[in-house]
């Protein structure tokens, strides 16, 4: 009977001796997978920091380099160096707003402002080829192109650098205006001459606008024009005190009476 309780004992021994080795196994198996995880964990971190870090001065880097180019051009163009002093500044500006506390873009456009103020022939004017005052100028809405009125009764398209693609001939006064339709296929011209005129882009008259009640004998002039947004209607002031409506043909659609001096 003494035996067989002792053999039992022995039994119950083994088996808590088993489970026990069982819970350690399985404490140092969760251990190892935290310690694992954390390891990875820490890993992915680093690496990340690595690469923002290294993101980061590849930022820098490319803006230093930037920076670099563009003071390097902008000195190249002052005008000492008989370059394009316009370009200079705007170079200078470029770098400049990339890292305004960077004392290097400070300094260079510090001395680009410094020779405008001292050189009057910092910025290019060009001689547009009118024989008499230029009225006005704008650009065409892709920016392609520039038309100018003058009081040598001419309008005149030309292209960015200043070379002349067409002249508009017509008018038989000063022209006080020119204007481009929204789409830049039309131009429309106001003059002295108490007319307004349409043209295509390329210069060739498509129709006088007559209308404007300008006594024959005064010095009546229709002083400016503009499209409407879609294109489709212009409307002109004058000084007879009025201004008109007309659709994008040319014809009157309607005359807007109420001013008790010149419209401009």
């Amino acid at each position: 009977m003494q035996e067989e309780r002792t053999k039992e004992a022995k039994a119950r021994l083994a088996e808590y001796k088993k489970r026990v080795r069982k819970q350690k196994l399985l404490i140092v198996g969760v251990i190892l997978a935290f310690v694992a995880g954390v390891g990875t964990l820490i890993y992915e971190i680093e690496q990340k920091r690595q690469n923002k870090l290294t993101n980061t001065w590849a930022k820098i880097n490319s803006k230093v380099a930037t920076i670099n180019y563009l003071l390097s051009e902008a000195k190249e163009s002052l005008p000492e160096n008989q370059k394009n002093p316009t370009m200079a500044l705007r170079l200078a500006e470029a770098a400049y707003k990339i890292n305004k506390k960077g004392p290097q873009a400070s300094e260079v456009l510090s001395r680009v402002y410094h020779s405008a103020i001292h050189n009057r022939s910092f910025f290019y004017s060009a001689n547009m080829g009118h024989r008499s005052a230029v009225t006005s100028a704008v650009f065409s809405p892709d920016g392609s192109r520039i038309l100018t009125a003058s009081e040598d009764t001419t309008a005149r398209l030309w292209n960015l650098k200043g070379e002349l693609i067409t002249t508009l001939a017509g008018h038989s006064a000063r022209v006080n205006s020119a204007v481009f339709s929204p789409d830049g296929n039309t131009i429309v011209t106001t003059s002295q001459d108490k007319t307004a005129k349409l043209w295509d882009k390329e210069g060739n008259l498509l129709n006088t606008l007559r209308g404007h009640d300008c006594d024959p004998n005064s010095q009546c002039s229709v002083s400016s024009a503009v499209f409407s947004p879609d294109g489709q209607t212009i409307i002109t002031a004058s000084d007879d005190n009025t201004a008109t409506l007309w659709n994008k043909q040319g014809k009157l659609i309607n005359t807007l009476r109420g001013h008790k001096d010149i419209v401009v």
